[in-house]
């Protein structure tokens, strides 16, 4: 008996067990349900605001893209109105070119009108004068001097109406004269100029090597100078024979690029034939060429 009841609760308690699994098993299937469908709901969430975001994309391109185009339809009709604008403009000078064409034709006119009645008054005057010469002829001297008096009084009307008929042509002139007056001027101005640059360039430049000479305290190293030294120590005139002497003292401390192209330089000048029309200063230069690559080479 003992040993059935012990059968009879292990098996009740395996039910039990069987149960419990079943139950475990249900619920967790359950809860695998629930998730999924948790996760197909945030799925859908998901994508429903992407779907949002990207109509809302969409509405935001369309709208740059309308701005755009009116931005671009703003600029075209600008476009079209200064165009418009230049024409009228083109338009408004070739009409004021043709009016003053137009003036300067009537201008001319009443010019040819003033030398029309100039050789009707020259004619008139012609009468005048055979008539005075027969009444020279009854009346004796006095008549020829009234006569000779009308002449030069019609020589003076002529030559008043002469002028009077060409004055644009005179003013024409003397603007001319005057600028090639002022041209003249401008151009003794440059020569002044560049001459008195040319001295005080000079006198800076000897000054400049004196003081290193001299007073190397105070002395400061200036390229202007050196460039100028260096581009006008084969003239004689520009740097006379003691000037020379402290300047090949100066270049024995050049150094560099600048060192090498001095020595080029002076090579050049001993390359070039010497002329036979200025043979004291070609001498002086190839002798100063000569002096600057023996000091150089070393």
């Amino acid at each position: 008996m003992d040993k059935r009841k012990m059968k009879n609760q292990d098996s009740n308690t395996e039910i039990k067990k069987k149960k419990q699994k079943k139950n475990k098993d249900s619920e967790f299937t359950a809860d695998q349900n629930d998730r999924q469908i948790e996760s197909s709901g945030k799925q859908k969430v998901h994508q429903k605001k992407a779907n949002d975001l990207n109509l809302k994309v969409s509405s935001m391109q369309n709208l740059l893209t309308e701005k755009l185009k009116r931005v671009q339809n703003k600029r075209s009709e600008k476009t079209d109105v200064e165009n418009t604008k230049k024409i009228e403009e083109a338009k408004k000078v070739e009409e004021a070119k043709k009016v003053e064409e137009a003036k300067k034709g009537r201008d001319q006119v009443p010019n040819n009108k003033n030398l029309d009645n100039v050789d009707n008054k020259s004619n008139v005057h012609g009468k005048n004068k055979r008539n005075k010469k027969e009444n020279t002829d009854r009346n004796g001297d006095e008549q020829a001097v009234i006569a000779e008096s009308d002449k030069t009084d019609h020589v003076q009307h002529e030559l008043g109406e002469e002028e009077e008929v060409d004055p644009e042509k005179a003013a024409i002139r003397e603007k001319k004269r005057e600028k090639r007056k002022q041209k003249k001027l401008d151009k003794q101005k440059l020569k002044q100029q560049n001459a008195d640059r040319a001295g005080s360039g000079q006198k800076a430049a000897i000054e400049y090597l004196n003081q290193w000479k001299n007073s190397k305290d105070e002395w400061k190293f200036l390229k202007v100078r050196q460039v100028w030294l260096l581009q006008n120590m084969y003239d004689q005139k520009m740097v006379e024979d003691d000037s020379f002497e402290i300047l090949l003292e100066y270049l024995e401390g050049l150094q560099g690029k600048s060192r090498e192209v001095t020595v080029s330089e002076a090579e050049k000048v001993l390359e070039k034939p010497e002329s036979n029309d200025e043979e004291s200063s070609s001498s002086v230069i190839t002798d100063r060429a000569r002096q600057i690559i023996q000091l150089l080479s070393d």
